[in-house]
């Protein structure tokens, strides 16, 4: 009798560990090339993950396929019709490229870890849409879900993973911010505003010099973003991008020991050009007309933006890669950046706000441009080697 409850229990814990595994998903179409490639990769990693049960569901010939995916698809709250269409605990993948297959590999880690539902499995076991708050989270995932959050004033529950994205667009727009071939214009359009009678006027040359700064730098960021998304699939665009992230570090780091001891400013910008540039400072802060005044400050905003750029190191080029990869909504991209722009200005803006209200010019001590310089060297070289050899952690939208 001992021998037989022996065997049930046995048998009973095999099949509860049967049904344990992890198991994706792909639903693909049998005409459909990338559906095709996906599989005959999802095939090569079988060796890697045993554990893993990876099932597939062509849904041209087999109707029923075509059901279980809008059921799937209605619970998991997601609007494309597109194949393949991948499918791992509650996480889902439209499409196939060198960053799905990072993706899969990030979402099979994590669920193996953490124990993910298996959403489709209910879905077409019950052939319904199920509600998502319906579905019980498993095993660990909870519980781990749960440690994650904590409470922020006035933001209520926040969970740790869909912070690390926006920290980081606060961190490189930091340090980005902190320029000295951008400092410099700053100080000296502030010292030529004061020597201004008409405070009305010193705000408006002084806004609008800050907000097309602004402006010019969103736009260099949306557009380096377009050109990460349009080439996403292009292994070369990382490896290069990865190549500048190691050299702009390296500069960084080695300007950083060169002059960690000199009082040193923008190294981009010769003598003569700072000279130009401060002439026209002055005769557009003379002109009689708000207008011309205007047009010149907006002209200067932009010329300085690009200096900036030369003088960044690479830093804008690679968030752009790095929010690229983490294949974000519209409305996330636009968060991130904002907050990368914001904080890019945080300290133009105090200068600017404290010289107005003081009527004093304050700059920022030269030794914090330097420590930018070794943080944001170090930042760099980190991430170039993340994206040669372990791209996979830079994906936090997981």
């Amino acid at each position: 009798m001992k021998k037989w409850m022996l065997s049930f229990l046995f048998f009973f814990l095999f099949i509860n560990s049967v049904d344990a595994k992890q198991k994706v998903y792909v639903f693909h179409r049998y005409d459909c090339p990338h559906c095709r490639e996906e599989i005959s990769y999802l095939e090569s990693m079988k060796d890697k993950y045993k554990d893993v049960e990876f099932i597939d569901y062509e849904v041209i010939k087999n109707p029923t396929n075509l059901k279980h995916l809008g059921n799937v698809k209605k619970t998991l709250k997601d609007e494309n019709n597109y194949v393949p269409y991948t499918v791992i605990g509650k996480y889902s993948l439209v499409g196939f490229n060198e960053n799905t297959k990072l993706s899969i590999q990030n979402y099979i880690e994590y669920c193996i870890q953490n124990n993910c539902p298996d959403i489709v499995g209910k879905v077409v076991k019950e052939g319904r849409v199920i509600p998502i708050e319906e579905i019980e989270e498993q095993g660990r995932s909870s519980t781990i879900e749960k440690q994650e959050e904590f409470m922020l004033p006035f933001f209520g529950k926040v969970k740790a993973k869909e912070l690390s994205l926006p920290i980081l667009s606060i961190v490189i727009g930091f340090l980005d911010g902190f320029n000295p071939c951008a400092m410099w214009v700053l100080l000296f359009l502030i010292s030529m505003l004061l020597g201004m009678k008409d405070r009305k006027r010193m705000w408006i040359l002084g806004v609008s010099f800050l907000f097309t700064s602004a402006m010019v730098y969103t736009l260099f960021l949306v557009s380096w973003l377009k050109i990460n998304l349009a080439l996403n699939d292009v292994l070369l665009l990382r490896f290069l991008i990865a190549l500048v992230a190691l050299l702009g570090g390296s500069i960084s780091l080695i300007r950083y020991i060169r002059t960690r001891k000199d009082k040193v400013g923008c190294t981009v910008t010769h003598k003569g050009k700072r000279n130009r540039i401060m002439g026209k400072i002055r005769n557009f802060t003379k002109e009689k007309s708000i207008f011309l005044s205007l047009i010149g400050v907006i002209t200067l905003a932009i010329s300085v933006n690009f200096i900036e750029l030369a003088c960044s190191a690479g830093l804008p080029l690679v968030y752009t890669q790095i929010l690229s990869l983490n294949q974000l909504s519209c409305i996330s991209y636009t968060f991130n950046i904002f907050l990368y722009i914001f904080f890019y200005l945080i300290d133009d803006l105090i200068i600017f706000c404290t010289a107005m209200f003081t009527l004093k010019v304050v700059g920022i001590t030269n030794k914090y441009n330097k420590y930018s310089h070794l943080i944001g060297g170090i930042l760099l070289v980190i991430i170039g080697f993340l994206l040669l050899f372990k791209p996979e952690i830079l994906f936090f939208a997981v």
